[in-house]
């Protein structure tokens, strides 16, 4: 694909405007966005939930089910199966994630900060969500995290086996 057939595919869904002599624009969406927690928190009250979530971090996946999983362990929620799988850019050599500003450019210490975040997240979902089995009575959990070399330029999540879905580019700076 060339990068006008890409542009054209972009132009054709409304997901980017274009004007001669102007360039190319992400045109303004709704005056609210739609955050991820709601979707998390309508999910998580079904009988047997599951999280598939693609992303650079992780790091919002764990913002969001933070009040949902506090909600499972006081019993407020009472979900028999619980499966979360992650799908965080770990990659050390990703040069996306790069310095912003009056010094912008590649810097590995920007890319090892993302990175930390990455596991950080992964580590802390993991934890709260093996914690509802020992603590809580959740029949079944299943929480893992599996490392992609895939540039993530999005971040992704799929609930209760696509009943819902999340989508969302990273901003580009």
């Amino acid at each position: 694909m060339t990068v006008q057939q890409a542009l054209k595919l972009l132009r054709d869904v409304g997901l980017i405007v274009s004007w001669v002599g102007s360039g190319v624009h992400v045109p303004g969406r709704a005056d609210q966005a739609t955050g991820l927690r709601p979707l998390i928190e309508q999910a998580i009250e079904k009988t047997r939930v599951t999280i598939d979530f693609a992303g650079l971090t992780g790091e919002t996946l764990l913002g969001a089910l933070e009040e949902p999983i506090e909600r499972i362990r006081r019993g407020r929620l009472t979900p028999e199966s619980v499966t979360i799988r992650l799908l965080p850019d770990m990659s050390p050599a990703d040069r996306r994630t790069s310095r912003a500003g009056s010094k912008a450019g590649d810097d590995p210490a920007v890319r090892d900060w993302v990175a930390d975040i990455a596991r950080r997240s992964a580590r802390d979902i993991m934890e709260a969500v093996r914690e509802l089995a020992e603590l809580v009575p959740v029949q079944k959990v299943h929480v893992e995290a599996r490392v992609i070399p895939l540039p993530m330029m999005f971040k992704m999540c799929l609930l209760n086996e696509e009943e819902e879905a999340f989508f969302g580019f990273y901003p580009v700076v």
